[in-house]
């Protein structure tokens, strides 16, 4: 089975709302950082979104730069995820309304496969 939303798509939806105050209001509890692939990823956008929920603002790079610090997943090391953090900021402003139709889609078709997968067991 073919992953539709790449690691590589993920960033870029991720890049097109965590700067984007408007969508944030909109979405952010659409959204959720476990619908990321990575858990770098999953923190960033965990770390954004808590940013959010606190300062009613998207976060600048230098406030997600600061609040990672305190999200780090066991056995990851800051560096990775200020790495990550500087690929997801040059994605910035690169097709953004695309990416903001795709990350509703993106939050749609997790949740659906989070549903399937606690089904499972149930069967």
């Amino acid at each position: 089975m073919s992953y539709k939303f790449s690691l590589d798509f993920q960033k870029h939806i991720l890049a097109s709302i965590i700067t984007d105050d408007k969508f944030l209001q909109e979405n952010s509890d659409v959204i959720k950082p476990e619908y990321f692939g990575d858990e770098i990823l999953a923190g960033l956008c965990s770390t954004a979104l808590d940013f959010f929920k606190k300062h009613k603002e998207a976060p600048a790079k230098s406030a997600i730069h600061k609040e990672i610090k305190s999200s780090l997943a066991p056995g990851r090391r800051l560096h990775e995820y200020l790495d990550e953090l500087e690929e997801v900021y040059k994605l910035v402003g690169i097709n953004t309304p695309y990416y903001h139709e795709q990350a509703t889609q993106f939050a749609r078709s997790q949740a659906v496969q989070g549903a399937v997968r606690a089904a499972i067991p149930l069967i």
